[in-house]
């Protein structure tokens, strides 16, 4: 019985086993020692990349009116109908100088520094901020011509009720 098989196996089994656990324990140890050295690539050598990526990742929601409709008389007269109206909008987040882009906004609108400076500063840094609905043509031409030296800054437009009879009748007419 002292050369029986299962003398033979019972007395190897602990070794073999020693040597998968420690096989086991190698491939996990490397395993984790890689998890590492991802994660210390991606938050040190990398995280400034990440970080600019993550900030320039927003979603912004913007509300879009829907124009209203026209309204004639029997004799097919147009009484309200819609026109464009320009608003001028900051995202303080986007703007490199902003104390130079209110001193502009503020000259282009035709609104004092101080006042504007004042509102622009109670603003959310995150949301579009108006500073002026219903701008001039020539207001629009100079924001639109200046874009890319006016970072933050957009236009919208809206649809604004027009009378073509004046104010007359407006609040009946809607």
């Amino acid at each position: 019985m002292a050369n029986s098989p299962l003398r033979r196996i019972s007395a190897e089994t602990p070794e073999a086993v020693r040597r998968r656990i420690r096989i086991l324990a190698i491939i996990t140890t490397l395993i984790i020692c890689g998890l590492y050295l991802k994660l210390w690539n991606l938050q040190i050598l990398q995280g400034e990349k990440f970080r600019i990526l993550s900030e320039n990742n927003r979603v912004a929601s913007r509300v879009v009116r829907s124009p209203r409709g026209i309204i004639y008389d029997k004799n097919r007269q147009v009484l309200a109908d819609n026109r464009p109206s320009f608003n001028v909008y900051l995202i303080k987040e986007d703007t490199k100088d902003l104390q130079s882009t209110v001193r502009r906004l503020a000259m282009v609108t035709g609104q004092p520094y101080e006042e504007l400076r004042a509102r622009v500063r109670r603003a959310s840094p995150f949301r579009p901020f108006l500073i002026r609905a219903d701008v001039d043509r020539r207001a629009v031409a100079f924001l639109e011509e200046h874009r890319p030296d006016l970072p933050g800054v957009f236009l919208e437009v809206a649809p604004l009720r027009h009378y073509p009879y004046g104010s007359h009748g407006g609040h009946l007419l809607g």
